[in-house]
């Protein structure tokens, strides 16, 4: 059972009617389905939360990126790098990567 059947668009009883395979694959008993429906039908309503959210951020961070001309690649603006110590704690130490100097 996954979420991204068009059967999750529907209302549980055009679902039960419509889709009888799907439905009958819910559960054994109809509260059973019903359950199961509705847990995954809010479970594909906050997935697309979430995955929206995660491109938007994911975007915002790649248009910080700045082109560089002699690699052909995009960088970011700082590189961060996380360094475990001999006790086993981590620490992060942000580099600031200096633009290349014009001629």
């Amino acid at each position: 059972m996954g979420l991204f059947g068009d059967e999750l668009l529907l209302p549980p009883a055009d679902c039960a009617r419509i889709h009888g395979r799907y439905w009958a694959a819910l559960g054994e008993t109809e509260s059973q389905r019903r359950k199961r429906f509705d847990a995954l039908s809010e479970a594909r309503t906050d997935w697309s939360t979430h995955a929206r959210e995660a491109l938007c951020r994911a975007l915002a961070d790649i248009r910080q990126y700045e082109f560089d001309a002699a690699r052909l690649t995009l960088m970011p603006p700082k590189k961060k790098r996380v360094i475990t110590t001999q006790e086993g704690t981590t620490i992060e130490k942000t580099e600031v990567r200096e633009s290349p100097e014009e001629d």
